[in-house]
């Protein structure tokens, strides 16, 4: 039986309509801490993605110069419904102000435009380079050198970090191009968000209807940049309010490609067509087959260069996950459960060889479940919210959309538990921890700094070790015999060799993501009993301490997770895990699962 590690997408896309309830949409939209900046919620639901066979040959029929490309066109068919979870949208792509702020705060490489003065210089130097070796054979009457053409972005990879580089000034607002899926990934990554499914732009397109474009069934000029605007270059982002959709999304079709993270693969029940199109001896058969492959992902909603039949919203590219060009870009979704789309970065992170496991297999973790606090903090955008004049339009100059806004950092503390603790009781908890190892109960991730334990920031493997002495302690092996057998231990038994901790009392041990045991501290009101909503948040704690010899009572803001670990039948382990992080840190305005 597959484990979650290696459940597909549409394995979370399930859990999150199962486990979202029912208000938490209507929650979501109305609390503007629920929102990531620049983002809209969409609540999902039954959605209309693809197009029927019938469609796409009257389509051909009307267009003839179409036909060249039946294959891509028939990967649309056929018309499935899929069921999308309530997930956040970006209002428009990802802009190169955007994108820069990412750049500058990890030193990522920049798209090899933001260089241009100093590609230019690079270039004239190869060129001058070759023709000087060109004369020099010609006159040796030797074979000249082949005249290779210089790549920009090849030596901006190579050269990017010894050189200059800024966004063009009337730039700042145009959707990041030339950037690859690792790159819209990676920037993905940074914000706290994820690339949208190919689902779930279908369903921001089509609003749960079976409309060609996001604005309706018809073409209309002036509602986005396709190839009949004329213009060769990508335009500034949201420039066309018209073609926008009613709940407040730009550029869902033309200006840029955008990518998703879905897979080039087949709708369930896609077949090869051979469309016949004339009659007598104009007749003519267009056989249509679509070029499978899983190493691609889907990019979606055409651009500035393609024409109005690629700018529909069920047209699907497959690219190569490396490709970069002058008319792709990305725009970022977030799921509606706080804290899940970094839940499932970090159980990615987390090598398989230092997972836990069982006799009875891999443990398994259910971030669809996480407690989790997460925030952002944003900057003000350059250039304000000025008017773009459209090239050659006499259209009124927009906006930037109003939730337009330029991510600085995410932040996040989160709490992923395992999916279950097997056991009927406590005393099996315990029992089991100390005939054969350490029973794990989640995982503990933040990028803030613990300071109690004094763990700093991290990725943490949480065991529990129950009370009392193991059934192997009286074992003793010694000198190379037992040096022989030290890479046999259990977690338990390396956490009780390097921690030293009190072992009659009960403890969690937490072990980084290559799997040592970094410390340990006793296990907070552990109890089994029912079922309770996990939670976290600050509270204080008291303590007593002693100065100058009398009792002095302190208070420290610490931040609790209490947890509930589903056990074998209704019952589980109930617990609270304690956190210390720096002054004014847990009271800063956390987003909660």
């Amino acid at each position: 039986m597959p484990t979650f590690w290696s459940s597909p997408l549409a394995k979370i896309a399930l859990l999150l309509s199962l486990f979202l309830l029912p208000g938490a949409a209507v929650a979501a939209q109305k609390k503007g801490l629920d929102a990531p900046p620049g983002m809209i919620y969409l609540k999902g639901g039954r959605t209309q993605v693809g197009n029927d066979v019938k469609t796409i040959e009257e389509m051909l029929e009307e267009s003839p110069s179409m036909r060249n490309f039946a294959g891509a066109f028939v990967a649309e068919t056929p018309l499935v419904r899929e069921e999308v979870a309530p997930f956040f949208l970006m209002v428009s792509e990802v802009s190169n102000e955007q994108y820069a702020a990412f750049v500058e705060d990890t030193g990522f490489r920049p798209p090899h435009l933001w260089g241009e003065e100093a590609v230019n210089e690079a270039r004239m130097s190869y060129l001058e380079e070759i023709g000087r070796l060109r004369k020099e054979a010609r006159d040796a009457g030797e074979d000249l050198p082949e005249m290779v053409p210089f790549d920009d972005d090849a030596w901006w990879q190579q050269n990017w970090q010894d050189s200059e580089w800024a966004v063009p000034d009337d730039a700042q607002h145009h959707p990041i191009t030339f950037v690859d899926y690792q790159d819209a990934r990676a920037y993905a990554r940074w914000a706290g968000l994820r690339l949208m499914s190919e689902g779930e732009y279908q369903h921001a397109a089509r609003r749960g209807t079976e409309r060609v474009y996001p604005w309706g069934d018809e073409w209309s000029d002036g509602h986005c940049a396709s190839m009949e605007f004329n213009s060769a270059e990508v335009i500034q982002i949201a420039s066309f309010p018209k073609g926008a959709t009613e709940d407040g999304l730009f550029d869902l079709s033309g200006n840029v490609w955008e990518w998703t993270s879905s897979r080039y693969m087949p709708y369930d029940g896609y077949k090869m067509q051979t469309f016949k199109f004339g009659r007598g001896s104009k007749r003519v058969e267009v056989p249509a087959m679509a070029k499978w492959d899983p190493n691609k992902r889907v990019v979606v909603g055409g651009s500035v260069q393609s024409p109005r039949e690629i700018c529909r919203v069920t047209t699907r590219r497959g690219s190569d996950r490396f490709q970069k060009t002058s008319s792709l870009g990305f725009r970022c979704a977030a799921t509606a459960i706080p804290g899940l789309d970094r839940a499932l970065v970090v159980m990615d992170d987390i090598p398989n060889e230092f997972r836990p496991s069982t006799p009875a297999g891999p443990v398994e973790y259910s971030p669809e479940l996480v407690i989790a606090m997460d925030r952002w903090e944003t900057k003000a955008s350059d250039g304000g919210r000025s008017g773009i004049a459209l090239p050659g339009s006499e259209a009124p100059a927009s906006e930037l959309p109003s939730n337009y806004e330029v991510i600085s950092s995410y932040s996040y503390i989160s709490f992923i538990p395992v999916t279950t603790a097997p056991m009927p009781t406590l005393g099996d908890l315990r029992k089991a921890s100390l005939e054969g190892d350490l029973v794990h109960l989640g995982v503990l991730s933040t990028d803030q700094e613990i300071i109690d334990p004094p763990i700093g920031a991290g990725t943490w493997m949480i065991a529990f070790r129950g009370a009392g002495g193991a059934a192997d302690d009286e074992e003793e092996v010694e000198g190379a015999e037992q040096e022989a057998e030290s890479a046999d231990k259990t977690q338990r038994e390396q956490a009780e060799e390097a921690l030293g901790f009190d072992t009659s009392v009960d403890t969690l041990i937490l072990f980084n993501s290559q799997a040592e045991p970094v410390t340990s501290f006793p296990a907070d009101r552990l109890e089994w009993g029912n079922p309770r909503k996990p939670t976290v948040g600050p509270v204080d704690r008291v303590f007593t301490v002693i100065e100058e010899e009398e009792e002095v009572q302190i208070t420290e803001r610490w931040l609790e997770f209490e947890l509930f670990i589903s056990g074998k039948g209704r019952k589980g382990a109930r617990f609270v895990l304690g956190l210390r992080f720096n002054d004014g840190v847990v009271d800063q305005d956390w987003r909660k699962s």
